[in-house]
């Protein structure tokens, strides 16, 4: 608890500290996009140590099991993400602002691969790789009696339903805007980014001509 304390304070004090330089607030989307940059490969190992490595026959939290210190394979892929958006932002063929989704694609992608090549399946059992990693569901009989302070859902109440209804429709409507706006984003862009022709590139008109 005091090290995630300390590590929130002294983010907040360093980022505090970065603002004030007038590059930051005059640039401060920009500078929102590096930090997503950065940030996005670790999202992405997260999301395939839980969701991508069960399904390949790995346990989530395989480098605890295995008595392992340091987490090579997510270093790896983090570099390996970063990299990749460098050489895409010195290419100029991602927008900065659109470049954080290849980032996390490859971070998503190769961690797995790393965690395999580092031997992350050896000494794994046939059991669940969920239940090896979370713990077995424990399932409580109907004439169990509930611990103290347990309220069941009441899933019979009209704000329930509403509520449950708006996350569905939410997360269903959210990923074709958003693919949408970075498509329109990037587009209009490079768009914006072509050189206008000079006046005297421009074509003579036949009026002018006549004149």
């Amino acid at each position: 608890m005091r090290r995630a304390t300390l590590a929130g304070l002294t983010t907040g004090a360093a980022t505090t500290v970065i603002v004030c330089f007038p590059f930051v607030f005059t640039q401060w989307l920009n500078v929102l996009s590096y930090f997503i940059m950065l940030i996005a490969p670790v999202g992405a190992v997260i999301a395939a140590e839980h969701f991508l490595l069960p399904r390949l026959g790995i346990h989530p939290f395989w480098r605890e099991q295995q008595g392992r210190d340091t987490n090579l394979p997510a270093f790896a892929a983090w570099g390996l993400g970063i990299v990749v958006g460098i050489v895409l932002l010195m290419l100029e063929a991602i927008h900065l602002f659109a470049l954080f989704i290849s980032v996390w694609l490859v971070g998503f992608l190769s961690y797995p691969l790393l965690c395999r090549l580092a031997g992350a399946a050896r000494g794994n059992d046939a059991s669940d790789p969920y239940e090896a990693a979370y713990g077995p569901v424990l399932e409580r009989s109907p004439t169990e009696t509930p611990p103290a302070g347990y309220q069941p859902v009441n899933r019979r109440s009209p704000w329930y339903a509403i509520a449950v209804a708006c996350l569905d429709t939410f997360q269903s409507l959210i990923v074709l805007p958003t693919l949408l706006y970075f498509i329109a984003a990037t587009a209009w862009m490079k768009g914006r980014r072509r050189p206008r022709p000079r006046d005297d590139e421009r074509p003579v008109s036949l009026a002018s001509d006549v004149d």
